[in-house]
């Protein structure tokens, strides 16, 4: 076999390495390559690589329980103030039911006696918060709205009667599609499960929506103008400070989505309904 044979020879070996990422996940696949119809075919057996489980985003305020308090208030705060209803403040028995809850990784509401949202599949904890409350720009006041599946998360955010907050984020993983946990076999969180508790709890329901109209008040234009150029002050001297684009600039927005899907539940009343949000 000449010199021209083994280059061919090789260049197919080449060729084949090349294309080893498209072979289907874990099989054993033989390739025929042929280095020349009138020469010799060479046969090569390979292993494929199985493709990469997905695996959760190490934000810092999934994993450090400081910044994670610090950025519920922030982002929280920062919404209830435009519908003029005062601070949150950190409750750490809250703060403990919602960690029991989240390492359950069960996806569905845990029917407690405290308010509750829910939410996994975020890059950072403050996109999930600001999902809820991006919700806003869907609720009617006038009549007040009440409680529906896609403002739940919001009226539960901005409650008036709420006083106290306490949240956890658990990193579940990720299971194949449609996986079952728990004794009865409920849906699985995927990725960093978030749960967020409330008390007293809102989304109360009755006597026409009054209590909704009571709590769940119109946004403050000049506060919310307020806050964005407060925002846009704080962002432009970030920018100007050297070494100083990391750190926080207040603002809910500031944090960025930080994914491109994320999952919510919200309860109405005794119903759960899933809500997938794309951005």
């Amino acid at each position: 076999m000449g010199p021209n044979s083994n280059t061919k020879i090789w260049l197919a070996i080449l060729t084949l390495l090349t294309l080893m990422i498209s072979v289907s996940d874990a099989e054993l696949t033989t390739i025929a390559l042929k280095a020349d119809a009138a020469v010799e075919t060479v046969w090569v057996t390979v292993e494929a690589t199985a493709r990469a489980t997905p695996t959760a985003p190490m934000h810092p305020s999934y994993t450090d329980p400081a910044i994670l308090q610090k950025e519920v208030l922030e982002v929280s705060n920062e919404y209830r103030k435009k519908h003029d209803a005062k601070p949150l403040i950190w409750n750490d028995t809250l703060t403990q039911y919602a960690k029991a809850w989240a390492e359950a990784c069960i996806w569905k509401h845990s029917h407690g006696a405290f308010g509750e949202n829910l939410a996994y599949g975020f890059g950072n904890l403050s996109a999930a918060v600001i999902a809820w409350g991006e919700e806003g720009k869907l609720y009617e006041y006038d009549p007040p709205m009440g409680s529906t599946e896609e403002t739940g998360h919001f009226t539960q955010l901005v409650w008036k009667a709420s006083k106290q907050v306490g949240c956890a984020a658990y990193n579940c993983g990720y299971t194949e599609p449609g996986k079952k946990t728990g004794d009865k076999g409920e849906l699985r969180a995927q990725g960093w499960y978030v749960v967020c508790e409330y008390s007293p709890h809102g989304n109360i329901v009755g006597d026409d929506n009054k209590y909704f109209k009571e709590n769940v008040l119109p946004m403050d234009t000049k506060v919310a103008s307020a806050l964005e150029a407060s925002k846009t002050a704080a962002a432009t001297a970030t920018a100007n400070t050297a070494g100083a684009q990391g750190s926080h600039t207040g603002g809910a927005m500031r944090f960025g989505m930080g994914s491109t899907v994320g999952v919510m539940l919200v309860a109405l009343g005794t119903v759960c309904v899933e809500m997938v949000i794309y951005f």
